[in-house]
């Protein structure tokens, strides 16, 4: 947004006395309120009391100025917005910070919606935070309202798939860096985007940004959290390539420890919050042919078998073999089988036993064996070509799968002394390549 500024001044003479304002003038003594709710505050008299951030950053300016101050306590830990859009007429600025006065800013936002600002921070509760409310240097000050709302978790706006490499691509709604990670790795065994390229980064420009508009940004997973000045990639991958904007990174708040992508497709580092520069940052997860996941508990059967799951090869949409999903430690000569799904995962107790059913319905069967070995002893096996059980039956469940489908799977076998008279494997996740 082009901004045309106007600069005037208050007299002090004018200016009456702050008593009636809402929101502390003075930092030191900031005006105690918590929770969510719709909170007045009156910047018309208030004078400059908070100092320059670098996060708070805008058209050249990083000062607020006449600003009021909030002692502002969650009620609950999570992420909060705090808004002034369709609030008030003021050119507003707003910041959280961790301590008042010259506390380190953990969200800053200057024009979100118009001249107003919105800002999403994640908070612990218990925690006091400063909430800095006033306007952009040399504008009027005025009443309003800020509203605090805590923000439920960031949902999947836009799905593509790269139609060469198959990698799948889920663009969140803004949220922190924490959150985006979170969700990749608990919702879809992956985590956010490893920039292999150059290439790669054209392609986000031409055919995911504009998705959202010329104004995106996206996290990525670089990060030096663990270690300042050592970025690391949140998959393990030793991706050495690097897009940096001019200056960066320079862990400018001293707490710039998560990289995202910045209008101009740079890179650059900044503090865990869902805006940058004013800009909502989007989560950009990468789902590529992940190594399978083992979860869920290990039961002991009668016999005092510990039956666990592996896989070797490559779950694929497309090839008719190649994937061996395998269970052993199975007791000898005992009938079972691999059944599968595609609804997530759950733990369930097996009956009064040691083992659990780890797949939400529904799931599919396939067919069932025997797994050979010594009766008696824990050294049989049940073996699925998972690909080709998905080859050769077209109306499985979950056909026709794609590149980037997450299947569970898990084994199950005779056990007559066991409650139920079966026992279960632990179980294992995998993604489906292409």
């Amino acid at each position: 947004m082009l901004r045309f500024r106007a600069f005037c001044t208050v007299s002090a003479a004018l200016a009456p006395a702050l008593a009636h304002a809402q929101g502390s003038d003075a930092c030191g003594t900031a005006q105690a309120i918590q929770g969510s709710g719709s909170f007045a505050f009156d910047t018309t008299f208030a004078t400059t009391d908070g100092g320059p951030n670098a996060l708070c950053y805008s058209a050249g300016y990083n000062q607020i100025e006449r600003d009021v101050w909030f002692a502002w306590t969650p009620g609950a830990s999570g992420v909060y917005r705090f808004e002034t859009c369709s609030q008030t007429a003021v050119d507003t600025w707003i910041a959280l910070l961790d301590a008042p006065c010259s506390g380190a800013a953990l969200g800053c936002n200057d024009d979100a919606c118009g001249f107003q600002s919105s800002m999403d921070v994640p908070v612990s509760a218990g925690t006091t935070y400063y909430l800095r409310i006033g306007v952009f240097p040399g504008k009027s000050g005025g009443p309003g309202n800020v509203l605090i709302t805590q923000v439920g978790p960031p949902t999947v706006l836009h799905t593509v798939t790269h139609p060469t490499t198959g990698h799948v691509y889920k663009v969140l709604s803004p949220c922190t860096w924490k959150e985006a990670e979170l969700i990749a790795q608990a919702s879809f065994n992956a985590h956010l985007v490893t920039i292999e390229g150059f290439s790669e980064v054209q392609y986000i420009s031409l055919n995911i940004k504009p998705l959202i508009g010329s104004n995106a940004q996206f996290w990525i997973g670089l990060n030096d959290a663990a270690v300042e000045g050592t970025f690391v990639w949140s998959s393990a991958s030793t991706s050495s390539y690097t897009n940096w904007d001019a200056g960066e990174p320079n862990n400018a708040s001293a707490t710039e420890d998560y990289v995202h992508i910045r209008t101009n497709a740079k890179w650059n580092d900044a503090p865990l919050g869902s805006s940058s520069y004013n800009l909502p940052v989007y989560g950009l997860i990468e789902i590529g042919c992940n190594a399978p996941t083992n979860y869920c508990t290990v039961g002991t059967s009668s016999a005092g078998c510990a039956a666990a799951i592996s896989a070797s090869g490559t779950p694929s949409a497309s090839a008719s073999s190649g994937f061996q999903v395998r269970v052993d430690q199975v007791e000898g000569q005992k009938t079972g089988l691999i059944f599968y799904g595609t609804a997530g995962r759950t733990a369930l107790a097996w009956g009064t036993g040691s083992s659990f059913l780890c797949i939400k319905a529904p799931t599919q069967r396939t067919p069932a064996h025997s797994s050979a070995g010594s009766a008696g002893a824990c050294d049989g096996s049940l073996l699925l070509d998972w690909n080709a059980f998905r080859a050769a039956n077209p109306g499985a469940l979950g056909q026709p799968f794609a590149f980037g489908d997450t299947v569970q799977v898990q084994g199950w076998f005779r056990d007559p002394p066991s409650a139920k008279h079966t026992h279960m494997s632990d179980a294992l996740e995998f993604i489906v390549c292409p």
